[in-house]
């Protein structure tokens, strides 16, 4: 398959993403950061001339799409590393001038909070020792996302862990938090990634959303930490907008249950809203990203309502969505030109 690259990459400029169809073919093009594989791939070592730190996560492709990996890409020499902690956090992490890309894989079962919980401590403190101490953006992939422990969704208890972490590492837990996404797998130990720099991102809130860490109580003891989108200016007027996991909510609240077209649509206007403040003239043509699936069988319609939006560079893949009401998640980037 042919490698195809996102919109408006220009490795000469600095950070960039590209996505491709095989780790390979990625790596053939450009110097990996890091490389998040991201649909149709089974867990184990790195294929042979994947340099970079990876994710392999068994989550389908749909709709016969072949942009199955995200590759972040720095010009100059880059430096790797793999340690694995005594709680049972492995790490690797490939470092640049101006930027770091790490993964973590739990590879000891936990309770989720206690899981969670070692896995963003030994995460931020990987990133707290570097000088790329400030995350961008985070992906997190959880088996059994829905399932419950000592009568909490494991959802809710990662979100715990996570918040208990930030916290004792002196990061943010509400305004100025990374854009995120969290997924459920279908099987699986807690797995994340994080693309972290040495300066902190602009953090884009949502004004039609509740901030995510303002949830009411009805959503978990602790509410998520994220932003809805954070922008990392690269040069004067430009910069990388990174949109979080976005679905059909407004307020707080979930809308459309049951209607994936409907929770397509709400969504897009969701990341429509975050372009406004994120850069006035992007549009949603100029992102891309991913398409999160509930039921495989919703494809063809879900790729119907992103046609008439005019939003084509997506990959399409099944998992689990944070809420079991919502049938649909995007999460995009794409470079935009904002105010200095």
């Amino acid at each position: 398959m042919q490698t195809t690259f996102a919109p408006l990459t220009a490795l000469t400029s600095g950070l960039a993403f590209v996505h491709a169809a095989s780790p390979q073919a990625a790596e053939q093009q450009a110097r990996a950061l890091g490389l998040s594989p991201l649909g149709g791939l089974s867990p184990g070592p790195a294929p042979i001339g994947c340099h970079a730190p990876w994710l392999a996560l068994q989550m389908p492709v749909l709709a016969g799409h072949a942009l199955s990996c995200q590759l972040w890409c720095l010009p100059g020499p880059t430096e790797t590393w793999e340690r694995t902690s005594d709680t049972g956090i492995r790490l690797r992490a490939c470092v640049a001038k101006e930027g770091l890309f790490l993964v973590a894989e739990a590879t000891v079962n936990a309770p989720m909070a206690t899981q969670s919980r070692h896995l963003y401590t030994e995460l931020l403190s990987a990133l707290r020792s570097s000088h790329h101490p400030h995350p961008l953006r985070f992906w997190n992939y959880l088996g059994d996302i829905h399932g419950t422990q000592e009568g909490e969704e494991r959802y809710r208890l990662f979100n715990q862990g996570r918040r208990e972490a930030m916290q004792t590492l002196g990061y943010t837990v509400t305004e100025g938090a990374p854009a995120a996404c969290a997924l459920g797998c279908a099987e699986g130990l807690l797995r994340a990634a994080v693309l972290a720099g040495p300066r902190p991102p602009r953090a884009i809130e949502n004004p039609r959303q509740v901030s995510a860490y303002h949830y009411p109580p009805r959503y978990g003891a602790m509410p998520p930490v994220f932003s809805r989108a954070a922008l990392l200016a690269t040069t004067p007027g430009r910069g990388l907008l990174l949109v979080s996991g976005t679905a059909s909510i407004v307020g707080h609240q979930s809308l459309h249950e049951g209607d994936v077209q409907a929770q397509t649509d709400e969504a897009l206007r969701n990341i429509a809203a975050l372009l406004t403040r994120g850069g006035p003239n992007a549009r949603l043509a100029d992102l891309s990203g991913r398409v999160y699936l509930r039921h495989g069988a919703d494809a063809a319609a879900v790729l119907q309502r992103l046609s008439a939006q005019g939003v084509q560079h997506l990959s399409l893949l099944q998992a689990d969505i944070c809420r079991q009401e919502l049938l649909v998640e995007i999460e995009a980037e794409g470079w935009v030109n904002h105010a200095s």
